[in-house]
């Protein structure tokens, strides 16, 4: 074998060698690991998870149904209710309130924000979705009524049309926002006519309220229902109608503090 030819066979000993280390080294790379989510609160947690992607996570979702009553009776606008002892006719046309800030307690310890953003909650709808929740056991749920201090000195131009705080008629100008709104009618004389305006319109820092309740809630499908009643015969409890069937949230704080009070005591879940 000449010299040449020496060279050439080395080389091309090398070079097989080369390329079959290569192709090993390829043959032994590890796979590409497959994300899933790993947050225990959601419905699809893989613990086995190669890689964390919780952007694949998915939750529950809250909703409340609420029903509006008039003591034993189904609550409609524009419908004929009788209060007190006298039974003094009354209706109303109109009736909202802000809820926010809407948190679940588990029954381990802890709260659960679900959300924090505002709800303008009337008869004209019966369910809300509230938002996403994670999967577990709660024991109670809370929310605030009425608007916290600092969207209270905002105006509904603030913010965009369908938005609950851009609603002018939960607004006074110079006073903040309402945050609970009842407009009717009522008949004092008892002639049929309804010739006395029932505005219960509350608002202002001193009315801010929190209720809470107990719920026991066992979250684990893909839609969670929470039922509250609001019992709106509990606004007149204590009212004298005779006379105050119209209320300014700056001037009768006494009275304001009252029907919101009487309002909270009849939320219940």
């Amino acid at each position: 074998m000449s010299k040449l030819q020496l060279i050439k066979s080395i080389s091309l000993f090398w070079l097989l060698t080369i390329l079959i280390t290569v192709g090993a080294c390829k043959d032994e790379e590890p796979p590409i690991p497959i994300p899933d989510c790993q947050d225990e609160g959601a419905m699809n947690y893989n613990p086995d998870a190669e890689a964390v992607d919780n952007e694949l996570c998915t939750y529950p979702a809250l909703q409340v149904n609420v029903n509006y009553k008039f003591g034993e009776e189904p609550f409609n606008l524009d419908s004929v209710y009788y209060v007190g002892d006298k039974n003094v006719p009354v209706k109303l046309s109109i009736f909202k309130f802000y809820i926010s800030n809407i948190t679940l307690e588990r029954a381990d310890g802890g709260n659960v924000k679900v959300d924090d953003s505002y709800s303008l909650l009337s008869p004209d709808f019966a369910r809300y979705n509230i938002g996403k929740i994670e999967v577990g056991e709660y024991e109670s749920l809370s929310f605030d009524v009425g608007v916290d201090e600092t969207a209270n000195q905002r105006f509904p131009s603030d913010y965009a049309i369908g938005h609950p705080l851009s609603d002018t008629g939960m607004h006074t100008g110079g006073d903040g926002y309402l945050f609970v709104r009842a407009v009717g009618a009522v008949d004092t004389d008892y002639d049929g006519l309804f010739s006395n305006e029932i505005k219960f319109e509350l608002g202002t820092v001193d009315l801010f309220r929190t209720v809470k309740g107990d719920v026991k809630l066992d979250v684990d499908a893909d839609v969670k229902d929470i039922d509250i009643e609001v019992d709106l015969g509990k606004l007149f409890e204590g009212v004298d109608l005779s006379v105050d069937y119209s209320v300014n949230i700056v001037k009768d704080k006494e009275l304001s503090e009252l029907i919101m009070d009487n309002f909270i005591k009849g939320i219940r879940f």
